[in-house]
């Protein structure tokens, strides 16, 4: 029987009070030198650190520490806009976080952490983090327009176009003009975009980069004419111009007709001459190939689009289509479960999620598995219902997708094509962190030196634990670490630091007692005990070390010396109740259950209100048997705490045992709303529905318990049930099912 929780609690208090032994913190002061680039970058991390020290040598840590702060965001915030530029999304964004998170007025790295969340498709964060910037400065350029392109991207053009004629008001920009264009043609006011362009065109010069955004504007936002010619004038002074043609392909696949795919299909040929995997022309080539029923051609050219792009599902929904065509069920089944894996992680239309459910639902039926074909129906129909309304039209002809799910991923490219980038180093990545490491490891230490000296331990051992990140050779980090991460009970972390500290001081009594300690609250008992060993004669007489101690010893399979500790436990705190528990649970761990009993018995003799103890004394008894005596200690610990899952699970049991449904079953509802993902209780919920005859409700929670974890004993109960439901094709799948998975030999349940 594991340690419960409040006891553990209960004796890491007596610990923490025991263990005011330590040393003081230590901070690192070396004197940061200011390279050329920072005297000239009036706001670099350098500038801030030095002027961090400079108030901690004069005693002023407020204003140290907000510098330090400083100085770690802006560091860290450029260290992740330069991951993002090397292409490492998901550690930039990260690291942005950070730095927002270590100093919330860099409003700077607030907005790139919002164009971070932006660039992912994550528009509720990029909004949340931009929307807090303009409450602040509601004057900042890159706020509204960060906040017109995400309105863009949400569909709300006419805000985006409020937000994005803010910034242009703030700066003049072509970054800012393109995108208010883009939200004009959106809201079809065609002649103001088209003032804006003409400027653009005025105040530029006449190159292929200008003539294809343009294009590109006119194509996203269905001015289809305007679009082909912007192209054609592209390709007019480069005929080799990246994308050109795949774009002006595009184009005249949208207008649509047999003379426009024509013209369409030879575009992606000349662009597929320079550029085989280009996947937005292997995507359309293969859609068109497969609408004229060419279903060889069309195979190949999407399958190499699928290679081109694994990530993007458009090219296997139109995959399984052509299956289901070719009347291959099977190979539509596969295909289109990996677009559903796909879908399912990726910011998609809900018209795209109920096609690929729809369509699976076909080629489930068609290959004669109706049952999955009812399940991907069903899930079809709340998506279309949220997105169609009750308009009758099937979405399956509606949601067929004419381009590929990057076109979101294009359109965002296109609002941040010209976007300004944020103040950076201009070296490497490697360069950067090579140079601005020690400075970091600097910094988060002393910072977690003034917090400690604030009894902001969970603060200062996450400060510390970066600062090893970043400089492990700061004298005196070990230290820091270890004590801050044990006053603050994070004993895992504490762990590390502490072992090279009794490395190095192998005498060192507290450092010994603090990482026995450490191992016994992570459950490693046999390396608890291998740290106490060469002290346990010496331990201070403090009954909740002791015990500690000996659980550890007993763990270790060293009962004498458990049983000497456990004697100087009892003597230190006889009537206390919490020292019964921890030695009934040590008895409990032995086997020894009338020991452990008589424990837990006279630890409620001392405190009947005792947290969990009622629940522990009720394990004990219903595993001898005893099912009323357990009852009574569970509902003994409901009166004390009515949402204890556990007791509420028990003694759910016991009354199913007993053949009393009915007081079983609002046990059940209870740890399930607790535990939604107790897959025991809604299979023991399923039970005792069926027992009082509520067929349905009991294949719901049979079935969620399946789908949680898949047992034996719950495909039985559930074949029980489809039978009483009728449901005969469906109860003999699931004693198929239970058959495979019962252990052999074993009897029906």
């Amino acid at each position: 029987m594991g340690n419960s929780v409040s006891i553990r609690r209960w004796s890491r208090v007596c610990l923490t009070l025991a263990f005011w032994i330590i040393s003081g913190f230590k901070p690192s002061l070396g004197l940061v030198q200011k390279n050329a680039q920072a005297k000239e970058d009036s706001d670099a991390p350098e500038n801030h650190f030095a002027a961090a020290q400079t108030y901690q040598i004069a005693g002023d840590f407020g204003r140290a520490a907000a510098e330090y702060r400083r100085g770690i965001s802006i560091a860290l915030q450029r260290l992740g806009n330069l991951k993002f530029a090397n292409g490492d999304s998901a550690v930039g964004l990260e690291t942005l976080k950070r730095a927002v998170h270590t100093d919330a007025g860099n409003i700077d790295a607030q907005i790139d952490l919002g164009i971070a969340y932006f660039r992912g498709g994550d528009y509720t964060n990029a909004k949340e983090c931009v929307q807090g910037v303009l409450k602040s400065e509601g004057d900042n350029f890159r706020a509204h327009n960060l906040l017109g392109k995400i309105d863009f991207m949400q569909g709300n053009f006419e805000s985006a176009a409020n937000e994005l004629q803010a910034a242009l008001a703030i700066t003049p920009d072509f970054d800012v003009a393109y995108s208010l264009a883009l939200a004009d043609l959106q809201l079809k006011k065609l002649p103001q975009a088209t003032v804006l362009f003409d400027e653009m065109r005025a105040s530029l010069a006449d190159t292929p980069e200008l003539h294809t955004l343009l294009g590109q504007a006119y194509r996203q936002t269905g001015y289809m004419g305007l679009a082909v010619e912007q192209f054609k004038n592209a390709l007019k002074l480069d005929p080799a111009f990246p994308h050109a043609h795949a774009y002006l392909g595009m184009a005249y696949f949208t207008m649509g007709g047999k003379e426009n795919f024509d013209l369409a299909r030879e575009q992606f040929h000349l662009e597929l001459a320079k550029a085989p995997r280009d996947y937005s022309s292997l995507y359309y080539l293969g859609m068109i190939e497969l609408d004229e029923h060419q279903l060889g051609e069309a195979e190949k050219t999407l399958q190499e689009a699928h290679r081109a792009s694994p990530d993007d599902p458009g090219s296997l929904l139109l995959l399984g289509r052509l299956y289901s065509e070719q009347q291959k069920p099977s190979a539509a089944i596969t295909v289109l479960r990996q677009a559903m894996t796909l879908l399912s992680s990726s910011a998609v239309p809900a018209s795209q999620i109920t096609l690929a459910h729809e369509m699976l639902s076909k080629a489930y039926i068609a290959a004669g598995q109706p049952a999955e074909g009812a399940k991907e129906l069903a899930a079809a129909k709340p998506t279309g219902a949220a997105e169609t309304g009750d308009t009758g039209k099937t979405s399956t002809q509606e949601a067929l997708p004419g381009q590929p799910a990057a076109a979101s991923q294009e359109l965002r490219a296109m609002l941040t094509v010209k976007e300004r980038k944020p103040k950076g180093p201009a070296a490497s990545e490697a360069q950067y962190v090579s140079a601005i490491s020690k400075l970091l490891g600097n910094a988060y230490n002393n910072l977690g030196v003034m917090d400690a000296r604030n009894s902001l331990y969970k603060d200062a051992a996450v400060e510390f634990k970066q600062a090893e990140l970043w400089d492990s050779s700061i004298p005196q980090l070990d230290r820091n670490f270890a004590l801050a991460a044990f006053r603050a009970q994070i004993y895992g972390d504490a762990i590390g630091p502490l072992e090279r500290l009794v490395h190095n001081s192998p005498q060192d009594q507290n450092l010994r007692q603090m990482l026995g300690l450490s191992y016994y609250m992570t459950d490693r008992f046999k390396d608890s005990a291998a740290a106490f060993r060469p002290i346990v004669d010496s331990l201070p007489q403090n009954p909740g070390l002791l015990l500690s101690a000996g659980i550890a010893f007993v763990k270790g399979g060293d009962t004498s010396t458990a049983q000497r500790l456990f004697a100087r436990a009892f003597e230190s705190g006889n009537e206390t109740p919490e020292v019964h528990v921890l030695l009934g649970q040590a008895y409990a761990d032995q086997a020894d259950t009338r020991s452990a009993i008589a424990e837990f018995r006279r630890a409620l003799d001392l405190n009947p209100k005792l947290p969990e103890a009622h629940y522990l004394l009720g394990m004990l008894l219903f595993k001898t048997g005893s099912m009323d005596e357990a009852a009574k200690q569970f509902q003994s610990e409901l009166e004390l705490n009515p949402q204890h899952p556990q007791s509420l699970y028990q003694l759910a049991y016991i009354r199913l045992q007993q053949h009393q449904p009915s007081d079983a079953t609002p046990l059940l509802v209870e740890v399930i709303k607790q535990q939604p993902a107790n897959s025991d209780a809604h299979y023991q919920l399923g039970k005792a529905l069926l027992e009082e005859g509520d067929v349905s409700a009991a294949m719901r929670e049979l079935e969620t318990s399946i789908q949680l974890h898949p047992t034996d004993y719950a495909y039985f109960q559930l074949s029980n049930a489809y039978t009483r439901n009728g449901r005969n094709d469906d109860a003999r799948r699931a004693l198929e099912n239970f058959e495979k998975l019962k252990p052999k030999n074993a009897a029906v349940p």
